[in-house]
């Protein structure tokens, strides 16, 4: 099964100069970075300059492109645009590892009671047999979102400072029920379109088991942007207590 995907995220980078707001921790003190990260989640909804941390609730990403291969019970092609992410800002962390002095692999969990997508789109293959074709609106929206991340990274110098860069991330995620919406199905059939989005509905599992090695890289590659900002620009050891 292949799956191919372009996205790109919109960033501007910004002067940093680390906040006095946010609570240091020392290298390790998974406990103190876990409430630290979180006080920042919260407050940083329209983004962050002192972390040259973009807005991220809502977070606005350009598109994400998926096409399913044949061989897929969920042949498809589905192209989302101007797509708008909620939620995020409310993510309750729950586990931050790998932040010593010298880090390679970093790891984080967090949960959230809801996680809503909202896009233009474009779709036009098969599900289960059965067409799909339209293009419009479209809402996803994931009940009691649970992720997980991992990072590798390395430590480069520049200006005599050395930063973190992130060299790859893998994010993984649970979600007790995936609710979709997508308007105007078959040029606007009304009766088919209702029909199709119950059926998409009454197999939501199906639907994202395909869709979800996709969806996961391009969450990942989207939150690796936003994390890259306050780490390409304030250096390593300041975002630390000595």
């Amino acid at each position: 099964m292949k799956k191919i995907f372009l996205l790109s995220l919109a960033f501007v980078v910004i002067s940093a100069k680390f906040p006095d707001s946010v609570k240091k921790c020392h290298y390790g003190d998974s406990q103190c970075l876990i409430e630290s990260s979180e006080d920042v989640l919260r407050a940083s909804g329209n983004g962050y300059p002192g972390l040259n941390l973009i807005p991220i609730d809502p977070l606005h990403v350009d598109k994400v492109d998926i096409r399913q291969s044949s061989d897929s019970p969920v042949n498809i092609n589905l192209f989302f645009r101007d797509i708008i992410l909620n939620g995020l800002s409310q993510l309750k962390v729950y586990k931050m590892t790998g932040f010593e002095q010298n880090p390679r692999k970093i790891e984080m969990r967090a949960r959230l009671d809801k996680l809503v997508l909202t896009a233009n789109y474009k779709a036009k293959g098969r599900i289960l047999l059965l067409p799909i074709n339209g293009e419009g609106k479209c809402n996803l929206t994931f009940d009691n979102w649970d992720a997980g991340w991992k990072i590798t990274v390395s430590k480069v110098t520049k200006n005599n400072k050395e930063y973190v860069q992130v060299d790859n991330s893998k994010l993984f995620f649970n979600t007790t029920r995936l609710h979709m919406y997508f308007e105007n199905l078959f040029n606007g059939d009304k009766s088919l379109s209702e029909n199709m989005n119950q059926f998409l509905n009454q197999n939501w599992n199906v639907l994202l088991t395909e869709l979800k090695p996709a969806l996961t890289e391009a969450m990942s590659q989207i939150l690796q942007n936003v994390i890259s900002g306050p780490f390409s620009k304030i250096p390593y050891n300041e975002l630390f207590l000595e």
